[in-house]
């Protein structure tokens, strides 16, 4: 059943997520219409053991790629704030970045793919800071920190796993309210945060907020082999 399920999911979005995969790389198809469902592509890649080329890239041309990605989502003022889970965006280097993670005793692998990254898995929340009630008894399945061809912090992204649909809605819940105090309203809102949602394939939650400089969006899908799924993504619009 579980097999049959994924190949049906699996025939109307393969070409779709190859092709977007090997345009946008990396962090531009994290910004694409069909970012609203991210945690779909994600997780269908993982299972399919889909490779992206993104290694094959040049940090310039990821540059070229991402900014093409990125272009109609911009807002016409400035971010108020720019949330990163404590670190500032356009500024904070690899260096400074990795001190930081070793300071809360994370090891964290780098590599580059395009840009150079941080990948850190398995992270209790906590550790990060995030000491609301859910997040601190919550774990960060996989946190990748993006930087640009001159070093610098452009992007955040949090992956959370196997959620069930309640742990799902409330933590949504809590980061969306965290959010709404630093940056007020959202720019798109998508979905019904409810159980009702994810209790279907497919369904999706998205809350984005839109600025010239900065990108905040929080996106979650049910998968029947995954639970909810749920991405975190802090991103720079400056060039």
């Amino acid at each position: 059943m579980k097999t049959l399920l994924k190949e049906k999911m699996t025939r109307g979005i393969l070409l779709t997520l190859s092709g977007l995969v090997l345009l946008f790389g990396f962090f531009g198809i994290l910004n694409t219409e069909i970012g609203q469902h991210i945690p779909v592509i994600r997780e269908l890649a993982l299972e399919l053991g889909y490779k992206s080329r993104v290694d094959n890239l040049s940090s310039s041309q990821m540059e070229r790629f991402r900014t093409q990605a990125i272009t109609h989502l911009k807002g016409d003022i400035n971010a108020p704030h720019r949330p990163a889970i404590g670190l500032n965006l356009d500024s904070t280097t690899i260096r400074e970045a990795a001190n930081w993670l070793q300071s809360k005793g994370l090891s964290c692998v780098h590599g580059v793919k395009g840009y150079a990254f941080l990948r850190c898995h398995k992270i209790p929340s906590k550790v990060l800071g995030l000491n609301s009630t859910l997040n601190s008894t919550t774990v960060i399945d996989e946190m990748d920190l993006g930087f640009n061809s001159q070093g610098k912090l452009i992007s955040v992204n949090l992956l959370h796993r196997k959620l069930s649909a309640l742990q799902g809605v409330e933590l949504i819940n809590d980061i969306s309210q965290g959010l709404r105090s630093s940056l007020g309203v959202p720019t798109k809102m998508i979905g019904a945060n409810d159980v009702k949602t994810f209790a279907t394939a497919m369904n999706s939650v998205s809350i984005e907020y839109n600025f010239k400089d900065y990108l905040a969006k929080v996106t979650a899908s049910y998968l029947p082999w995954s639970g909810v799924v749920l991405y975190e993504q802090y991103l720079s619009y400056k060039n």
